[in-house]
């Protein structure tokens, strides 16, 4: 476990920047649509430098800043729910600092064989089930009380490992609360950014921040988040579900591989 708040590790180079700069907008783009953007980011601030652990606090500067980016842009085309998303953060926040705690113990590495099972699982049922992102028939916390355990399950996941958890919320607003892509997709930005809120400081207290490193990544992310708004509100829900779709199987196969 880190001593500092800060990782004490060697400036990046130009090239390193230019690469994390470009890697924060694919992860922009596709952590705001989808989900699974911090399997590209993670083992590029490695190559850059940093420990496992230290590029797990350090994305999240990333993921703060392109969270942010997403909301705001959700909010100015009125596509954002901000009481539900209010009543959300309570489990959901509570979730992420345990799973934040959580990580300061535990290897992420020993964590992997579940989150790949999760996400397997999230898949098969979108594949089975495509009225899980049709949103036919949206349903508040008040009326699906389930969702309120659940979210304290993805929290902890997200506080913890973050990779992916965009997928589960995507399942719970569209299998439970019925939710369509586009509104989820909002919801989902709104939680993500509680994630890291509350996880960021947690994690650089245990396992160290690199500012440049993760200030130059969240960067690129702010406009690749951007982006994926302007491409939300505007593709139809097949080409969304597409899109989701495609790019969980990209991350199955790569945290396979890894």
């Amino acid at each position: 476990m880190s001593t500092t708040f800060f990782a004490l590790v060697p400036s990046p180079t130009p090239l390193e920047l230019g690469a994390l700069l470009l890697a924060g907008l694919i992860a922009g783009f596709i952590n705001t649509l989808a989900g699974g953007g911090s399997l590209l980011t993670l083992p590029i601030l490695v190559l850059t430098g940093l420990t496992w652990e230290a590029a797990n606090a350090t994305s999240r500067i990333a993921v703060l800043m392109q969270s942010i980016s997403a909301v705001s842009g959700f909010m100015r085309v009125d596509r954002m729910d901000t009481r539900e998303a209010l009543w959300m953060a309570l489990p959901a926040g509570l979730g992420a600092a345990l799973g934040a705690l959580l990580a300061l113990w535990l290897d992420a590495r020993t964590f992997e064989p579940v989150a790949l099972v999760l996400l397997v699982g999230v898949g098969v049922a979108m594949i089975a089930s495509p009225k899980i992102t049709s949103g036919k028939n949206p349903r508040t916390l008040r009326e699906r009380p389930l969702a309120w355990p659940l979210l304290v399950l993805i929290g902890a996941y997200g506080g913890f490992i973050q990779a992916g958890v965009g997928y589960l919320l995507i399942a719970l607003f569209g299998g439970l609360l019925g939710r369509d892509l586009a509104s989820g997709n909002a919801l989902k930005a709104a939680l993500v950014l509680l994630f890291t809120l509350v996880a960021l400081p947690i994690l650089g207290l245990g396992q160290g921040l690199d500012l440049a490193r993760g200030l130059t990544l969240g960067a690129g992310a702010v406009f690749g988040a951007q982006l994926a708004v302007r491409f939300a509100v505007r593709a139809t829900p097949n080409a969304m579900r597409l899109i989701l779709l495609s790019t969980l199987l990209v991350v199955i196969v790569v945290a396979v591989v890894r």
